[in-house]
């Protein structure tokens, strides 16, 4: 189980995760995923960008993708 040896090795650290700068949904999904995943496994991590950063992102993307459909 490769996961469980990612796991092992970030035991008793403080994980930072980081996405690429002006990230889409796909890097934001995947770094709430990755957080979540190492919190339910004891890890300690957090995101680099705000919360509220993130939903202005998410907000910007889903306008533009639903605006995209009728253009």
């Amino acid at each position: 189980m490769g996961w469980q040896i990612l796991v092992d090795l970030l035991m008793g650290h403080k994980v930072f995760l980081q996405t690429h700068n002006f990230p889409d949904p796909d890097a934001l999904a995947s770094a709430y995923g990755m957080q979540v995943f190492l919190q339910a496994h004891g890890v300690k991590s957090t995101n680099a960008m705000p919360e509220r950063l993130i939903s202005q992102v998410l907000r910007r993307c889903l306008k533009y993708s639903i605006l995209k459909r009728f253009i």
